[in-house]
């Protein structure tokens, strides 16, 4: 596996509409994904979202990611509906050793929305989370 070219952005927003059945939001702390799995889908996503390199070497990591997540719950017209992490990247590569997106974003979730189950498929995240 080569090593993946990660590069710092700023983002609009955090929660994006997603036609994945069963949740109505998503949300991608990095755009890109080190891992370059031959099998995956999402190459695609970097293809049309105007960036250049080749799937597996570029990484972007959405820096304002939590901050913003914060502001977009907190608004008065808070969106609602199921949120899943991770649909067009691995909220967990890498690069989430350096920048802690991922963990950032789920704290702020979990202030937040202390209410709203969290579902995923593996104990890791649990792992990441302060205990209340």
């Amino acid at each position: 596996m080569t090593k993946a070219a990660i590069s710092p952005t700023y983002c609009k927003t955090a929660l994006n509409k997603t036609g994945i059945p069963g949740y109505r939001y998503c949300l991608n702390p990095y755009v890109g994904c080190s891992h370059g799995c031959l099998y995956c889908y999402v190459d695609t996503v970097l293809r049309f979202s105007g960036r250049a390199g080749k799937w597996g070497e570029v990484v972007v990591a959405k820096v304002n990611f939590p901050e913003v997540l914060r502001r977009e719950l907190r608004r008065k017209r808070a969106p609602l509906g199921r949120v899943i992490f991770g649909t067009v990247t691995d909220a967990y590569q890498p690069a989430e050793a350096e920048f802690g997106l991922t963990r950032s974003s789920l704290e702020v979730f979990a202030e937040e929305r202390p209410d709203d189950a969290l579902r995923r498929q593996s104990a890791l995240p649990g792992l990441f989370l302060p205990a209340r």
